[in-house]
C-alpha cells in the first residue's frame, strides 16, 4: 500500500470497468487495533471534482481477546463536482460485517485485527449527509437533495427502452457499494489518483487528528482491477487491456 501521501495511479480506465477495489489494512502497532482509526482515499481533479473513501471508527477497539466490540466500523464515500452540493454515503458495520463487502476480522490470540474493504462488493451504503470531520476533504456545501446515476448506457442504472432511472436516490434510499464505485469511478476516468491519507485521531495533528496515523501501511494492501482503452501506454502488466495494480 503507498505511504501516507502517495497515491495509488488510475490510468486510461474505461468508464463503469471497475471490477474490484479492495484494500485491508492493517493497525499500526501503537494505534490500539483502530480505536483511533481515520483513514481515507481522495482524489481531486483540477476542476475541483472530488471522490473520497473515508474510513474510521467511532468508539474504541474494533477487537478484543478475538471478538467484535460495540466500535462501529463506519465508512463514507463522497463525491463532488466541484459546485455548491455534494453526494455522500454511509456504511456501517457493527458486527463483522458483509461477506465480500467491507468486513471486520478479529482472529484472537496473538494475531493482529484487521479490515478488508471491498468497495465494489455487496456492502450497503445509505445515501446522506457525510460529517465534515471524518474527511480529508473540505465538505463542499450542502446535501444535494437527490442523485441520479445517470450514464444511459449502463443497464443497471437506466432502463433505455422505457428512458426509466433506476439509479434514482433520495436521502435515506440504499445501494450496494459495487454500484456506487463503479459510478463515481467512472466520472472521473480515464485517470485518478487516489491518495492515501492516514491521520488517526485524538493526537497532535491538526483537526484534532494524529500524526502517526492507525494504519500500517507496509503491511496493508489490495487490489485494482479495471478495463483500459486500446492505446494507454502503462508500466505494469496488461492481459486484454484490462489492468490490475496490486497495492503492497
Amino acid at each position: 500500500m503507498p505511504l501516507q501521501g502517495n497515491a495509488i495511479d488510475v490510468r486510461g480506465m474505461e468508464p463503469h470497468t471497475m471490477r474490484d477495489f479492495n484494500v485491508t489494512i492493517y493497525p499500526d502497532e501503537d494505534s490500539a487495533d483502530f480505536a483511533n482509526l481515520q483513514w481515507s482515499l481522495f482524489a481531486q481533479q483540477g476542476s475541483g471534482e472530488t471522490l473520497e473513501y473515508s474510513m474510521y471508527t467511532d468508539g474504541g477497539k474494533l477487537c478484543k481477546d478475538g471478538n467484535r466490540t460495540s466500535s462501529n466500523l463506519v465508512t463514507h464515500v463522497y463525491y463532488s463536482n466541484g459546485g455548491g452540493t455534494y453526494e455522500g454515503w454511509t456504511s456501517t458495520v457493527n458486527d463483522t460485517g458483509v461477506s465480500g463487502g467491507i468486513e471486520v476480522r478479529c482472529p484472537g490470540g496473538t494475531a493482529t485485527p484487521y479490515i478488508v474493504a471491498n468497495f465494489s462488493g455487496p456492502s450497503t451504503f445509505t445515501y446522506g449527509t457525510v460529517p465534515d470531520q471524518h474527511l480529508y476533504a473540505t465538505v463542499s456545501g450542502s446535501l444535494q437533495e437527490s442523485t441520479n446515476f445517470e450514464h444511459d448506457n449502463v443497464e443497471w442504472e437506466n432502463d433505455t427502452a422505457t428512458g426509466t432511472k433506476k439509479a434514482y436516490f433520495l436521502p435515506g434510499n440504499t445501494t450496494k457499494g459495487g454500484n456506487i464505485t463503479e459510478h463515481y469511478t467512472a466520472k472521473l476516468a480515464p485517470n485518478l489518483d487516489l491518495v492515501v491519507y492516514d491521520r488517526g485521531k485524538g493526537g497532535g495533528g491538526g483537526g484534532g487528528h494524529s500524526q502517526s496515523g492507525a494504519v500500517s501501511e507496509r503491511a496493508s494492501f489490495g487490489t485494482i482491477d479495471y478495463e483500459t482503452g486500446e492505446r494507454v501506454i502503462t508500466y505494469i502488466h496488461i492481459t486484454k487491456n484490462e489492468v490490475e495494480v496490486d497495492l503492497r
